[in-house]
C-alpha cells in the first residue's frame, strides 16, 4: 500500500511539474498603452498567450500584487517570474517564441 501512494504522490508531483513548465500568461487592463504595445508585437508576430485582464480579474489582479509585487501591468508571468516593462515583455517574447502558441 506504501508504495502505491508513494508512486501516486511521485505521479502527482511530476505532473504539477510538467503542467507548470507550460503557464506564461500577460497580466493587461484595456486602457493601457504599453499593454498594447505588447499585444501588438504578439500579434505581429503570429502568436498569442493567455491574457489577464486585471480590470475585470479580481483573482489576477490580488495575484499580481501578492506574488510579482506590484500592481503595475503589463507583466508577463512564466514559471513563478514575473516581468515587468512592455521592451522587457518583448525582449522575452521574442527570444521564447517557442513557449508561444501560433494564433488560430
Amino acid at each position: 500500500m506504501f508504495k502505491k501512494i508513494a508512486l501516486f504522490s511521485l505521479l502527482c508531483s511530476a505532473f504539477a511539474a510538467l503542467h507548470a513548465k507550460d503557464q506564461i500568461h500577460l497580466f493587461s487592463s484595456p486602457g493601457c498603452p504599453y499593454c498594447k504595445h505588447v499585444t501588438r508585437f504578439l500579434d505581429s508576430q503570429g502568436k498569442e498567450i493567455e491574457i489577464k485582464d486585471v480590470s475585470k480579474d479580481a483573482v489576477a489582479l490580488r495575484d499580481l500584487v501578492k506574488n510579482g509585487g506590484r500592481r503595475q501591468v503589463p507583466c508577463l508571468y512564466y514559471n513563478g517570474q514575473y516581468i515587468y516593462e512592455s521592451q522587457e515583455i518583448i525582449a522575452w517574447l521574442r527570444d521564447h517564441q517557442n513557449l508561444l502558441e501560433d494564433t488560430k
